[in-house]
């Protein structure tokens, strides 16, 4: 298997450059952001649950009777996680295309085959790829949130509708 996408990734990049370095730094930065989304949802997770627990005498909480959890869209981390991973992939991007300008001009001998769109494809494919994968992988990290939200969160103290909240948050229907 990672021959086969590291086959597929070298006939998607100027020619000389492996893909090995490539695929490990994408891997590896998706991992770090992925893992900078769970440890910021989980604190503010944790912080959240505390909220609705008052303490009485020596170790003792009680679940406040109209304690209300705070929606689950207010929890998610910044969007800064995603943002990095666009700026990463225009980083690439360019690394890729000045790559190509090098002594060897690989730039100038792409465009003269045939098909002409060669240039882009080398240049363009591993950072768009990078940008599917990186929104897949937010995508993968709310559901993820999403279910430990549910999972931890006292069932009495959910406001109904999370989902919906979160969805006309994402609209852009509220704040």
């Amino acid at each position: 298997m990672k021959q086969r996408i590291c086959n597929w990734a070298r006939r998607r990049l100027p020619p000389g450059l492996e893909p090995e370095g490539e695929l490990k730094l994408m891997a590896g930065s998706l991992a770090v952001m992925a893992l900078i989304s769970a440890v910021g949802f989980s604190g503010r997770l944790e912080s959240g649950i505390q909220a609705l627990y008052r303490v009485l005498g020596q170790d003792r909480k009680v679940l406040w009777p109209e304690a209300r959890m705070i929606p689950f869209y207010q929890l998610l981390p910044e969007t800064a996680v995603f943002f990095a991973a666009v700026a990463l992939a225009f980083g690439l991007w360019l690394g890729l295309w000045l790559y190509c300008r090098q002594e060897s001009r690989a730039d100038y001998r792409l465009r003269l085959l045939p098909d002409r769109w060669e240039f882009f494809r080398r240049t363009a494919s591993l950072p768009l790829l990078y940008l599917a994968l990186a929104a897949l992988t937010a995508a993968l990290m709310v559901l993820l949130h999403y279910l430990l939200y549910l999972a931890r969160v006292p069932e009495k103290c959910l406001e109904p509708d999370q989902w919906g909240l979160f969805l006309d948050a994402l609209l852009g229907r509220r704040h």
